[in-house]
C-alpha cells in the first residue's frame, strides 16, 4: 500500500486516486514522441482550441505564472537568456522596428508621447488603455490635430515647432480623481500649439477655454482662480517681441 497523498484544489485538499508508479508512467507517456504528437493533434481541435483558451484566462493559470514568476528560477532562465546572441537579437529587431516607426509615423509618436506623459502623472492604471479611451484610436488623434493646425503646423515638424497642449494645463487636474483625469487628457483639452505659445502661456488657462466650465478641475468649483487666469494674446505679444528683440541683436552683432 503507498501512503494517502493529497493535492490542492481551489484551496481545497483532494486525495490524489493514482499511486506513484502510475503517475510517473502517464508522464513518462506523456512526454513521449506519441503524447506529444496526441496533445498536439488535440490542440488543433475546436474542442482543444477551446480547452486551452479557458486554461490561459483561469485563475489557475495566473496563480501559475505568478509563482514562476516570483521565483529564482524564472529570474535565472531570464538572465540565461539575455545573455545569448539569440535575445541581443530579438532587442535589435524590436528596437529597429520601434525606430522607424517612430520616424515615419509621427502620428504615432505623438500618441506614443502622450502616453510616457501621462504615465508619470496618473498612477495604477495602463495610460495606453486610459488614452484610447478618452482620446480613441490613433486615426482619430490625428484627425483631431489636423483640424486644429495653422499655416505654421504640419507633422514634419511636429517637436521641433510645434507640441501638444492643454487648454486648462494638466497641472491644475488632480490626477488621483478619475474625473480630472478624463477632463484633462479628453480630446477637448487637446491641440496643437507653437512651442514657444505653450512655455510662454505655462501652467495657466488658455483664452479660448475660460468658458468650458465642463473641462474646469473639480476643485476649480466652477470659477477661474486667480492663479490660473492669463492673457493668451499677450503672451503672444511677447513671443513675436522677444523675437524681433532677438534678430536686431542678431543684425546688430553682423
Amino acid at each position: 500500500m503507498f501512503p494517502v497523498e493529497y493535492r490542492d484544489v481551489k484551496g481545497v485538499a483532494v486525495e490524489i486516486m493514482t499511486c506513484p508508479p502510475c503517475r510517473a508512467a502517464r508522464n513518462k507517456a506523456a512526454k513521449s514522441p506519441a503524447g506529444v504528437a496526441r496533445r498536439k493533434r488535440n490542440k488543433a481541435t475546436e474542442k482543444g482550441r477551446q480547452s486551452a483558451q479557458n486554461y490561459a484566462h483561469s485563475t489557475k493559470r495566473q496563480s501559475v505564472l505568478k509563482k514562476y514568476n516570483d521565483s529564482d528560477k524564472r529570474r535565472e532562465n531570464s538572465a540565461r537568456w539575455n545573455a545569448t546572441a539569440g535575445a541581443a537579437a530579438c532587442r535589435k529587431r524590436a528596437f529597429a522596428k520601434w525606430y522607424s516607426k517612430m520616424a515615419l509615423q509621427p502620428d504615432w509618436r505623438a500618441m506614443s508621447n502622450m502616453r510616457k506623459r501621462m504615465s508619470k502623472h496618473v498612477k495604477g492604471t495602463r495610460p495606453s488603455e486610459t488614452l484610447s479611451a478618452l482620446v480613441g484610436d490613433v486615426a482619430a488623434f490625428r484627425a483631431h490635430l489636423e483640424e486644429l493646425f495653422d499655416c505654421r503646423m504640419s507633422w514634419t515638424n511636429y517637436t521641433v515647432e510645434w507640441e501638444i497642449g492643454h487648454g486648462i494645463p494638466f497641472a491644475a487636474y488632480n490626477h488621483s480623481l478619475k474625473s480630472d483625469v478624463d477632463k484633462c487628457w479628453s480630446l477637448e483639452n487637446l491641440f496643437p500649439q507653437m512651442k514657444k505659445e505653450n512655455r510662454h502661456l505655462g501652467s495657466r488657462i488658455h483664452d479660448a477655454y475660460a468658458t468650458k466650465v465642463h473641462l474646469f478641475p473639480s476643485h476649480w468649483k466652477g470659477s477661474i482662480p486667480e492663479s490660473g487666469k492669463t492673457s493668451f494674446s499677450q503672451h503672444a505679444t511677447d513671443v513675436e517681441l522677444s523675437d524681433q528683440v532677438s534678430e536686431s541683436e542678431y543684425s546688430d552683432e553682423e
